[in-house]
């Protein structure tokens, strides 16, 4: 792995948690993982130095989630709904892949697929069902799966898109705000994207917003739920300070919030959930 800070000699690179499969790009072994740097600006000098102090690992075969998610091939997807789980091991020495995706099945209903890019991170896709884990449940899960196995593990879990979903940008900007969580070394082993929207929306980096632009159109289909989660942002969570600005009942507003966190696993009453929904406001 190169010691060396090529981010101040290649400024437009950008650091992922594995290599590129674009053949557009050069994968230089970093600490934080892999700096894709665009071929376009390297010299061949610069491409062949870069190749001969580094020590590349060979692409492998992928599977249909992953020619999807990486290299944006079509997919056929079953109808329904569905979200993207990273999973990051921290230890130096390499997981034991094969047991560890066999235990990950068994508590997962709805994983439709589960592979490793490299040793140290994986990708689990799964379906929607009535049994889907919520975060605190998924959390203790990798935390079992860690003393299990004796890893310990960092995770991102996704949001459930539809299946008519871009996932190939989505998991492009979820994977940007793991791998920013990482670099900037959030206190929390599991990430979700309402948790660190604040930071990661601000920062200059950020420039995509699919998954803000989907979600919204998911969770958020007429100006009555608009109304409402805008009116609870200005009341900052407060439901009967909130049925008292719409003229409404407070059980009808508990209802109606309820039904929306339901449907979206998001907590209204944590503010960094509250302030998420915002952000989706914002983008209709």
């Amino acid at each position: 792995m190169l010691d060396l800070n090529l981010q101040l000699i290649y400024p437009n690179a950008t650091t992922h948690p594995f290599p590129s499969y674009e053949v557009s790009y050069l994968s230089v072994p970093i600490a934080q993982g892999y700096l894709w740097i665009d071929k376009t600006i390297l010299s061949p000098t610069e491409i062949q130095l870069l190749q001969q102090l580094s020590s590349f690992p060979q692409e492998q075969q992928l599977s249909s989630w992953g020619n999807y998610l990486l290299k944006d091939h079509m997919l056929s997807l079953e109808e329904g709904a569905y979200r993207i789980i990273q999973v990051s091991f921290q230890q130096k020495r390499s997981v034991q892949i094969t047991k560890w995706q066999q235990a990950v099945y068994e508590f997962f209903q709805g994983l439709v697929d589960c592979f490793f890019l490299t040793d140290h991170y994986a990708i689990l896709v799964e379906k929607q069902q009535s049994t889907s884990l919520q975060q605190i449940e998924l959390e203790s899960l990798f935390l079992a799966l860690d003393g299990d196995f004796d890893t310990y593990s960092k995770i991102f879990i996704g949001c459930f898109y539809p299946a008519s979903s871009p996932f190939y940008s989505i998991f492009q900007e979820e994977e940007h705000a793991f791998m920013y969580s990482l670099v900037q070394n959030l206190p929390f082993t599991c990430m979700t994207l309402p948790k660190i929207s604040l930071a990661f929306y601000l920062d200059p980096t950020t420039t995509s917003r699919d998954c803000l632009t989907a979600l919204a159109a998911t969770w958020i289909p007429d100006d009555a739920t608009k109304t409402l989660l805008t009116t609870l942002w200005q009341q900052q969570g407060n439901l009967s300070a909130t049925a008292k600005k719409l003229f409404m009942h407070r059980n009808t507003i508990q209802y109606q919030v309820e039904k929306f966190q339901a449907i979206t696993q998001l907590n209204l009453k944590e503010m960094d959930d509250l302030f998420f929904t915002q952000l989706l406001v914002n983008q209709l």
